[in-house]
């Protein structure tokens, strides 16, 4: 049986390899799926995590852009239409193709073959109860009862830190995630600027709002009147 570690770049999954690291608990291969929308500390801190454990990551990604604005669909009552859009939580197809990508990649090892570790903390442990496909995942910090704020710990204490993006943001996923709270949106607005223009070109292409309340545009204007610059 394979044990495959689930890498996503942040805080809850470098704290749950450190642990088994520490814990002597084996881990065959190590595997993060792109996005291509993390943070520039995401990807700064993959390097440097691969060379402070010492080991190969391997880095599966899949096409974010071409499935957000290009991709044309064939069934259903969208047949036609271009593109999926800003993601929401009734059409989380970035998260489905993310998932898609690994198991595509983990399917070389066999059905029921792979033990999947996934770094969810104790406190999200609600996260754990979704239908896992059969597959066989197990959550070594719910097991260990860690929550966030003690793998955040974890990780300062090896001395990861992400250049200080826990400190801007309650919560860490790709830059573009409509699902983020504003005050998120607003330390994009205000110190990843180049993001935010990515974003800016990014809903034009999207036949769906940023996010159900709001066009982009209204963040925009917003942070604007609001004199964040």
């Amino acid at each position: 049986m394979k044990r495959i570690a689930m890498f996503s770049g942040g805080k809850d999954s470098t704290a749950m390899i450190l642990n088994c690291i520490i814990r002597d608990e084996h881990i065959d291969e190590i595997v993060f799926v792109d996005t291509t929308k993390e943070f520039p500390e995401i990807y700064e801190h993959i390097d440097v995590f691969e060379e402070y454990i010492g080991r190969d990551i391997t880095r599966l990604s899949f096409d974010f852009d071409y499935w957000f604005g290009e991709h044309i669909k064939t069934k259903g009552k969208n047949k036609g239409k271009v593109g999926y859009g800003w993601p929401d939580m009734g059409a989380r197809w970035c998260t489905a193709h993310k998932t898609a990508e690994s198991n595509r990649y983990l399917r070389k090892y066999g059905k029921g073959n792979v033990t999947e570790l996934h770094g969810i903390a104790f406190d999200e442990i609600h996260r754990t109860t979704k239908n896992n496909d059969k597959r066989i995942i197990r959550y070594p910090l719910v097991e260990q009862r860690i929550i966030e704020k003690e793998a955040l710990r974890i990780c300062y204490m090896h001395g990861f830190n992400w250049n200080g993006l826990y400190d801007k943001m309650s919560r860490v996923s790709c830059y573009c995630c409509p699902m983020s709270r504003v005050g998120e949106f607003k330390v994009i607005y205000t110190e990843y600027p180049e993001l935010w223009k990515k974003m800016e070109d990014m809903d034009k292409k999207s036949f769906r709002s940023f996010t159900s309340k709001h066009e982009l545009a209204y963040y925009s204007n917003r942070f604007k009147k609001e004199n964040v610059l």
